[in-house]
């Protein structure tokens, strides 16, 4: 079992052009360091490509739909998900998601170092 060594909140919320992510918390076990968020992306809006060395992702669609890219070039894979879908975002990947239908609400957990 985690044992939780440390809890930081800082509920803030930053703007960005595709919609907006509030900070939950960031949270210290024995296991490791983890970062919550929400993100909170307008309908047909995309976030900017990424890749992590240091950590992984887990995406919970808490609202809507989005369509995940995850990989480059021939290894790319398109996905649409749906409320209540989770996906796993290995450290390494190239990712992104976009908004369809709607806009949607994705609750962001990072396992590992967050810059």
């Amino acid at each position: 079992m985690k044992r939780i060594i440390k809890l930081e909140s800082d509920r803030r919320v930053v703007t960005r052009p595709w919609g907006s992510f509030e900070d939950i918390c960031n949270l210290q076990t024995d296991k490791g360091t983890h970062h919550i968020k929400a993100l909170h992306v307008l309908d047909g809006h995309r976030l900017s490509r990424q890749m992590h060395t240091k950590r992984e992702e887990k995406w919970i669609v808490l609202r809507g739909k989005i369509e995940t890219e995850i990989g480059v070039l021939k290894n790319k894979k398109i996905q649409e998900h749906k409320e209540g879908d989770m996906i796993t975002v290995k450290k390494g990947q190239s990712h992104r998601m976009l908004a369809v239908g709607g806009d949607a609400v994705v609750l962001e957990v990072s396992f590992g170092e967050v810059s």
